[in-house]
């Protein structure tokens, strides 16, 4: 005779709300993170590299 284990409470709804909790984290507050923090580097890069030609500018090297 086979046991039927259909009846006991199963985790598999808080395993289900955990990641769907934890998509809408990466979703919703690390992704524009992480798009701001690219458009910084970029604008920063832009600016050194822009910046740096210029004779006695303060953000190149005497070197």
């Amino acid at each position: 005779m086979m046991s039927n284990h259909d009846d006991r409470p199963g985790g598999s709804g808080l395993l289900l709300g955990a990641g769907a909790a934890l998509l809408m984290v990466a979703c919703c507050a690390l992704l524009p993170i992480l798009i701001a923090g690219g458009a910084i580097a970029g604008i920063g890069a832009f600016l050194r590299n822009r910046g740096s030609s210029a004779p006695g500018s303060p953000w190149r090297s005497s070197r």
